[in-house]
């Protein structure tokens, strides 16, 4: 179910404070997120959700939702159409495994063109392993609403796996993948360098209602002059069973030059949006809260990274490619 924050006054120590309540809101929110009967229970459920993933397939600045059921339910990709609404488009954008029960879930830019791709791992039919799934979104390469399945060969088939996560091991700027597999050794798999320009963004609050790892803040990264699309991700702890997340945001830009983008965060707690400017190159920035300007980068170092001797992780070059 989805929830919304309302607002609960309690007296506390002869004071007002604010306290968090929720509200479900899932029929209004989620129209075509039916809920299922299930007999044997005779109550009225909502499918079960092993994980969530907020994405932004189309880059109009409103998140989108990619739901990972759990048997006997279908996935589901809901895109914002604003005023709070998501409608499911799994079959318009081309996610034919959508019947699928999937495990886990990763929403990341796989290949820096500045649209948001998924990994899908722990696939299942019924008792049967059906595969994983590494669907691209081509709406930033043609403008087609739709996802191919460009998952390489060694993962396609790893049986039973359990959990993904995305990190830059090699520091090229490209997100790598960390699989593990249940009662098998776990894979890393790193991403083909293709010469598009990237941003890495790690946040840091300071303010009185912002934690100092800023999770939920919401960023945004679009060119200074308001032209073309527009990039949003959330600072997330985690999406989906047995997973965690990068905690630098990385987008993608294709050819365009980095010095064109600048970057406003909205600040969880606060709800405050501050726009930081003062990029050049593909770099990890730091952007603290309050500041305005970056205030520490990494730059790239490709291809310093590497897996020698013997060791639990396998390394696997893979290109997305249509």
């Amino acid at each position: 179910m989805l929830f919304q924050r309302s607002v609960l006054l309690a007296t506390m120590l002869g004071g007002a404070s604010v306290l968090a309540a929720f509200v479900d809101v899932t029929e209004q929110v989620l129209p075509a997120y039916t809920q299922s009967y299930v007999p044997f229970l005779d109550i009225k459920k909502t499918p079960m959700a092993a994980g969530v993933c907020t994405l932004d397939v189309n880059n109009d600045g409103s998140p989108d939702l990619y739901f990972v059921s759990g048997p006997g339910f279908p996935n589901a990709l809901m895109l914002n159409v604003g005023s709070g609404v998501f409608h499911d488009v799994s079959e318009q954008w081309g996610l034919v495994h959508n019947e699928d029960s999937v495990l886990t879930c990763l929403a990341i830019d796989l290949d820096n063109d500045g649209c948001d791709d998924l990994v899908l791992t722990g696939a299942f039919t019924g008792d049967s392993f059906t595969g994983n799934f590494m669907p691209k979104n081509n709406y930033c390469s043609d403008g087609a609403m739709n996802f191919i399945d460009v998952i390489p060969p060694v993962l396609k088939d790893l049986p039973y796996t359990i959990s993904s996560s995305a990190y830059d091991f090699d520091h090229d700027g490209l997100l790598d993948l960390y699989v593990s597999a249940l009662g098998g050794r776990p894979l890393i798999l790193y991403g083909e360098p293709n010469g598009n320009h990237w941003l890495g963004v790690r946040l840091e609050g300071t303010g009185p209602k912002t934690s100092h790892q800023a999770i939920g803040a919401v960023a945004q990264l679009s060119r200074k002059d308001g032209s073309g699309p527009k990039q949003t991700l959330i600072l997330s702890a985690g999406s989906a069973a047995m997973s965690t997340e990068e905690k630098t945001l990385f987008f993608g830009m294709g050819s365009s030059d980095v010095s064109d983008y600048e970057s406003s965060i909205t600040w969880p707690g606060s709800g405050e949006t501050e726009v930081f400017d003062g990029f050049s190159e593909p770099k990890i920035v730091t952007l603290v809260q309050g500041t305005g300007v970056p205030s520490s980068v990494e730059a790239s170092r490709s291809g310093s990274s590497s897996t020698t001797g013997e060791t639990p992780l396998s390394k696997n070059n893979f290109m997305l490619h249509r």
